[in-house]
């Protein structure tokens, strides 16, 4: 099988995290792996050392950018009708929205991981509402939706994020007992600390 990630940064961080031991265990059962980041940094290195490719979209940024989001959905939209993945496995807000929307352009199955919400409370009004609404615009695209605690299950629910049919909780598992042994994430310039 080949699995497509989407991510805006592959530096150090708990989604990378998620998404190189993802990789890496898709790696060992003998799938393809394909990564689009729009910062490459020490995930993106570790995950091409173990085989997965990585393709860089530097029009993929974090910050709400209409122009750069429009030229980074035309350039995911072209990435994956290149690659062809049988599934697209998309990762936190921005990766989440217009990875989502690439691969429903392309009729492609795809799983949408949003590793915390940005509408929580604490955070700034302005973002709350933009991501709260991004969140709703995507949940247009059909397709599991994972919360990756408890609570962002009770948040998604409560705030009718999508269908509850479509959210599921699934702990990610990264640094618990049983899950895959760390690594040391790597740099060019040799392991990170």
């Amino acid at each position: 099988m080949h699995i497509t990630h989407i991510i805006t940064k592959c530096d150090y961080g708990g989604a990378q995290s998620v998404v190189r031991e993802l990789a890496a265990e898709q790696l060992r059962r003998g799938h393809t792996v394909t990564v689009i980041t729009g910062t490459l940094g020490a995930a993106s290195h570790a995950m091409e050392s173990l085989g997965a490719t990585i393709i860089p979209l530097h029009a993929l940024g974090r910050s709400l950018h209409p122009w750069r989001d429009t030229a980074a959905l035309q350039q995911l939209t072209a990435s994956l009708r290149s690659d062809r993945p049988d599934v697209v496995h998309t990762h936190s807000s921005k990766g989440g929205l217009l990875g989502r929307l690439a691969a429903r352009r392309l009729k492609l199955p795809v799983v949408y991981t949003a590793h915390g919400w940005p509408f929580q409370a604490g955070a700034a009004r302005l973002q709350r509402l933009q991501s709260y609404f991004g969140e709703r615009f995507a949940s247009r695209v059909e397709g599991p939706v994972v919360c990756v605690t408890r609570a962002d299950l009770r948040l998604a629910r409560r705030v009718r994020v999508c269908e509850p049919r479509r959210l599921h909780l699934i702990h990610n598992g990264v640094g618990r007992p049983g899950s895959l042994p760390a690594r040391p994430m790597h740099t060019p310039d040799g392991p990170l600390q």
